[in-house]
């Protein structure tokens, strides 16, 4: 995860809390997700445990595998699904309202598909688009979900995959609610989000 440069203003977005079966987090009970403007004019986006500082920083894949882990250590796999589109569902919308007061996104136009790539470069996900007149594919070329998994020892990647579809199309769709969002399967090696706008006659 890189260095963080802040720019002076954080803001807190969620809460979330930790599966206490795992013991390489038995001692963190919550985390709360951040996010910050970077120097660059990108997203610092990450969460820390409640209270207890940088020292306990995690990125935004292990955000979601950490969350997987929660939801598997309490319900069952259809409630584990559920929670976890909540989850998505709560952080777009919370990352939209906070890239919506971002200077260059004040000005009126579509800013759905810039705020996607925003979020997915604070992930350091490779990606590409590929447009065909009223509509368009995103293609997330290499997310690194699997990498994260394998450095964090958090193995469900599938239900973190799901959370993090769900929070791509919130983004989007709070952002711009006239799209269309469509997403390719949940077993596809590659995250392929098809934005539709709306064509007036």
């Amino acid at each position: 995860m890189k260095t963080i440069e802040y720019d002076l203003h954080v803001t807190r977005l969620c809460r979330y809390t930790i599966a206490s079966a795992d013991m390489y987090f038995s001692e963190m009970e919550q985390r709360d997700v951040c996010v910050c403007g970077d120097v660059e004019g990108g997203l610092c986006i990450w969460a820390e445990a409640s209270g207890q500082g940088p020292g306990t920083r995690i990125d935004l894949s292990q955000i979601f595998l950490e969350y997987a882990l929660y939801c598997r250590s309490w319900c069952n796999s259809a409630e584990a699904h559920y929670h976890m589109h909540g989850f998505g569902e709560q952080l777009g919308s919370a990352l939209a309202g906070f890239i919506g007061e971002m200077a260059r996104f004040k000005a009126t136009g579509n800013h759905a598909v810039p705020a996607l790539k925003l979020v997915l470069d604070a992930m350091h996900a490779c990606h590409k688009i590929e447009p065909a007149g009223p509509e368009s594919d995103l293609i997330m070329v290499d997310c690194p979900l699997e990498t994260a998994a394998r450095h964090s020892g958090l193995g469900d990647v599938e239900l973190a995959h799901h959370g993090i579809n769900i929070m791509c199309q919130s983004l989007m769709r709070a952002m711009n609610p006239s799209l269309l969002v469509s997403t390719s399967e949940a077993d596809s090696p590659e995250f392929i989000f098809t934005i539709t706008s709306a064509v007036h006659a």
